[in-house]
């Protein structure tokens, strides 16, 4: 039989991710009200951290259903083993786990990235060029589950976009008080990576926690007009 443990960490790792909406939020603060963003751009990112919240709470679902369904409340509190990655999960309409695997992993890598891209003044064209090739390779990294450091590899886009970033804030000197929700959100989102990729146990916990930070860090960064 599941016990309680099992079921409040799979509900902080579904709930969790309402988090999302604080990011959502602002950016209809900054749409609406602010006109920050024109509405084409803002709600282009608003949708990807739909998706974001939407893939990560199914997969999350699918991995709770396999462990209730085997009464094994360790397989879910930690990393699966690789036989449960064919398991069709029920609430996916026969969406297999590695299928969800790999959506909530590709979504989590390109949010970060997509959302300083969207800061960055740059041409439509060449920012959706730049993130369509940056998708084609998370997904051809993700896909691939047998490379070495593959979670590693596929951060190296963000870093890259992160240095532009910060050169551009630098560069243009924008407000001072941009600093400090830049700086912030750098922290709360560099305490995420490593929650998620250093210290993956107790993995309900950090996890949880990777989906909360990482929503607050985007929000942040987000808020100030550059």
């Amino acid at each position: 039989m599941v016990s309680s443990s099992y079921s409040n960490s799979k509900n902080m790792l579904i709930y969790s991710n309402i988090a999302y909406l604080f990011p959502l939020s602002i950016l209809l603060y900054k749409i609406l009200y602010k006109k920050h963003f024109s509405k084409p751009i803002g709600f282009e990112l608003a949708i990807l951290y739909c998706a974001v919240m939407f893939f990560s709470s199914k997969y999350h679902m699918c991995r709770s259903n396999i462990a209730e369904k085997d009464g094994d409340v360790i397989q879910y509190q930690s990393d699966l083993p690789e036989s449960h990655k064919k398991q069709i999960c029920p609430v996916g309409e026969g969406m297999y786990l590695d299928k969800a695997t790999l959506l909530d992993h590709v979504f989590a890598f390109y949010a970060l990235t997509a959302t300083m891209l969207y800061l960055i003044p740059m041409k439509s064209e060449v920012r959706h060029l730049i993130m369509t090739i940056v998708l084609i390779y998370i997904i051809i990294l993700q896909s691939h589950n047998k490379i070495y450091n593959d979670n590693m590899i596929t951060s190296i886009p963000t870093l890259i976009i992160t240095c532009y970033f910060m050169y551009y804030i630098i560069h243009n000197k924008t407000n001072q008080s941009n600093y400090y929700f830049v700086v912030l959100g750098g922290i709360l989102s560099l305490i995420a990576v490593i929650l998620f990729m250093a210290v993956p146990e107790p993995y309900w916990l950090n996890h949880s926690l990777w989906h909360i930070l990482g929503a607050i860090s985007g929000g942040l960064l987000l808020f100030p007009k550059y």
